[in-house]
């Protein structure tokens, strides 16, 4: 589970599961230290329960972040998706195939590359290695691990069998996910009064 969460998050500072766990055991034994001083200095009394609730905070924290970060990356790829789709769709028209339509993607990027050009870039690259298009997409589907991704991929590999054009399956999923991205705002402004009344009581 680690080892997948790491990839979710896109692998952040380059971290593998040993140097995570690492990070993970001294922020278990710097918390503790950092408590103590705080407390000591702002209180008198600093006993052994504070003393495991910081560790236990320390050790907690970084599954957390990871968790987080996770989560953030996931969003913004979803958020990118349709008009990354859309790009792919007129590069494609233009008589790209698929792999020349992401390279022109990347091409124009910027040097900071976003969640979702950093892995259209890996599944160019496993594509290069031998993989096939089909499953290149669906190790990209299995690290994001967003419903959306998935239903992108599965139509192009769906589409794909059935000798339907890319660029049709492209341009009908983008619409079908902007469609949802302005679904999901609706429901969330639909949300808010109710969330902000309590605190406003």
């Amino acid at each position: 589970p680690m080892v997948r969460q790491l990839t979710s998050a896109g692998e952040p500072g380059g971290l593998c599961p040993q140097e995570f766990l690492a990070f993970g055991v001294f922020s278990a034994v710097l918390m503790p230290i950092a408590g103590y001083l705080a407390l000591v200095f702002y209180m008198e009394d600093f006993g052994l329960l504070s003393v495991l609730a910081f560790a236990g905070f320390g050790a907690v924290y970084p599954l957390l972040w990871l968790s987080e970060r996770v989560r953030w990356r996931r969003g913004q790829i979803v958020r990118a998706l349709p008009y990354v789709l859309d790009n792919l769709t007129m590069s494609m028209e233009a008589g790209l195939d698929f792999g020349g339509a992401v390279e022109r993607i990347l091409e124009n990027a910027k040097k900071k590359k976003n969640p979702i050009e950093e892995e259209l870039h890996l599944v160019l690259q496993e594509v290069r290695m031998g993989k096939t298009r089909a499953e290149a997409l669906t190790a990209f589907a299995q690290r994001v691990d967003s419903p959306d991704v998935k239903s992108f991929v599965g139509a192009v590999i769906q589409g794909e069998k059935l000798g339907t054009p890319l660029g049709q399956i492209l341009r009908v999923q983008a619409k079908a996910l902007r469609t949802k991205r302005f679904q999901r705002a609706e429901k969330l402004a639909g949300e808010a009064p109710v969330k902000i009344l309590f605190p406003l009581l």
